[in-house]
């Protein structure tokens, strides 16, 4: 009987793991996380990265030694989180609005869970290209974020609400010649919270559709409670 049996449970693992990996991430799972320090309900602070359109944890683990490097302590918690959806040759937040939704819920409920068990930690949500475009709305709505980082987002949504948040500081890190996703997108952001007196910040560089070392002295000074 158990011989029987043993063929079915090894193809459900196997499309478990599939599902988890290459799939969509089931709701029922929490969105896989990687995180370097202390666990989130210990840190004196605590980062949630969020990759770009087919990336994934992998493609955001060199920004960890460069945050160290640049003086963000041992107390300090760096969360690297993956998109629930499929994408090669990695993750994304999903394209359409339900997926967009889905994303923004379960990223919130990361970090509800992280403000639940660790009330006095400082919050600090970014992301890269789309995950930027994710980490904006996530601040906009989520009355845990204390900062936002955004690295060339594409298509921020929700920028109205954000603008009605002023507990919430924004940095907006763009390069002037992005081919990918133009800085538009980033100055519209920074004049829209402008116009609401609310504190942004908009650093412009020189490069492409990446995120500078400015931008991760900016994000480090902000982790280590020293402004952005």
């Amino acid at each position: 009987m158990l011989s029987r049996l043993l063929p079915f449970a090894v193809a459900l693992a196997l499309f478990g793991l599939w599902a988890t990996k290459c799939g969509h991430r089931p709701g029922l799972l929490p969105l896989a996380t990687s995180v370097d320090g202390p666990k989130p309900a210990r840190a004196a602070a605590v980062l949630f990265m969020l990759h770009g359109h087919g990336g994934s944890i992998d493609s955001t683990e060199w920004i960890r030694p460069e945050l160290r490097s640049r003086g963000v302590g041992a107390d300090v918690s760096l969360v690297m989180v993956d998109g629930p959806f499929s994408e090669a040759p990695g993750r994304s937040w999903g394209v359409e609005a339900a997926e967009r939704a889905e994303s923004l819920n379960r990223v919130r409920t990361l970090i509800a869970e992280a403000r639940r068990d660790n009330p006095g930690a400082l919050i600090v949500v970014a992301g890269f290209s789309r995950g930027a475009d994710v980490a904006l709305r996530v601040a906009a709505n989520a009355p845990e974020v204390n900062a936002a980082v955004a690295f060339a987002p594409c298509e921020p949504e929700d920028v109205a609400r954000l603008a009605e948040r002023p507990d919430v500081a924004v940095t907006l890190v763009h390069a002037t010649n992005d081919r990918i996703c133009g800085i538009r997108a980033s100055q519209s952001v920074a004049a829209t919270l402008k116009t609401a007196g609310r504190p942004v910040s908009l650093l412009e560089h020189t490069g492409d559709h990446t995120i500078p070392p400015t931008g991760l002295d900016a994000l480090a000074r902000l982790l280590a409670g020293t402004g952005s």
